[in-house]
């Protein structure tokens, strides 16, 4: 009797255990309309030879994101348009750009990089097509690939390369969620790579943990905490100062993850990452190398918006 009644209650205390396992997953719905609010700000400082400069750029974009009916083999089309975009960037406290959709044919302050301003006329004038198979993975991105034909490369081949950028995103989004069903506390790691502006591309390892669920907003979300705990410079075309970046060894010396996400909708509701990095950089100008140091802060937050009544 009694080692029936230690069983009883072994088993009763397992139950609450086993079903507080939840398994988080990215779901597409038919028919809908999403918009979201993204903004991204970045600062750095770079010292060459004595010299410091530095710069800062800001974006704020609203998009709209509606998702047609499932075809017959269970394919689902999403139409990303942008809604209003403002981007602004500094350098040596001197404003370089300054865009705001509200007024899109303002020229740029400096003629230079009036085709930057073109660049993003043309991302606000083309929407983006999200192509997802039945089972909610990402099938395919489509851009005009023509679209900044007109334009003075690095801008051209950004544009043509945007469909393959939004590609890996969209895979990162589903990526980043764990691949098993998780209680609180339990922790994953994923490397991710990151946009900082001005064609720096970063790999980030990011090491998450499940913090269970919170309460907002009348909904319950489960909330993911992370940290950055390894950056290195993956992408091209990065020059800093006066010379492209041959060698980069970068660290984070503090960082931040934030994100809620919907289980029920099955969809991310809001993320917030920020990352500070420092380091040194070799760069290659004239045939010399030049040594330098350089510092930068990333924030990144994208915030699903409250459906319109």
């Amino acid at each position: 009797m009694k080692k029936t009644l230690l069983l009883f209650i072994g088993l009763v205390a397992f139950v609450p255990a086993a079903t507080s396992q939840v398994t988080l997953e990215i779901k597409h719905h038919e028919k809908t309309t999403v918009k979201t609010r993204q903004s991204f700000k970045s600062s750095s400082t770079t010292q060459v030879a004595g010299q410091e400069t530095s710069g800062e750029m800001s974006t704020v974009m609203i998009s709209e994101s509606v998702t047609g009916a499932r075809t017959a083999d269970g394919t689902l089309r999403a139409k990303t348009t942008v809604k209003t975009l403002t981007f602004k960037a500094e350098g040596d406290g001197n404003v370089v750009v300054d865009f705001d959709s509200a007024d899109p044919n303002r020229k740029a302050p400096i003629v230079q990089v009036e085709p930057l301003n073109e660049m993003l006329r043309i991302m606000l004038k083309h929407p983006v097509i999200e192509v997802f198979n039945k089972d909610g993975t990402v099938k395919a991105v489509e851009f005009p690939d023509d679209a900044g034909r007109d334009l003075p490369e690095p801008f051209n081949k950004f544009l043509k390369s945007l469909p393959a950028k939004v590609f890996v995103e969209l895979k990162q989004q589903q990526e980043m969620l764990p691949d098993k069903a998780i209680s609180k506390g339990d922790t994953w790691t994923r490397n991710q790579k990151g946009d900082f502006g001005a064609f720096r591309e970063m790999s980030l390892r990011i090491d998450f943990q499940y913090e269970g669920t919170v309460k907002k907003e009348g909904r319950e979300l489960d909330r993911i905490s992370g940290k950055i705990t390894d950056v290195a410079y993956v992408g091209e075309d990065w020059r800093e100062g006066p010379g492209l970046v041959k060698n980069a060894e970068l660290k984070p010396t503090k960082s931040s993850v934030e994100v809620l996400f919907d289980r029920k909708l099955g969809r991310y509701v809001e993320r917030k990452l920020m990352v500070q990095v420092k380091g040194e950089l070799t760069l290659e100008a004239g045939g010399k190398e030049l040594p330098a140091k350089w510092e930068n802060t990333f924030e990144l937050g994208i915030k699903v918006l409250p459906q319109e009544k």
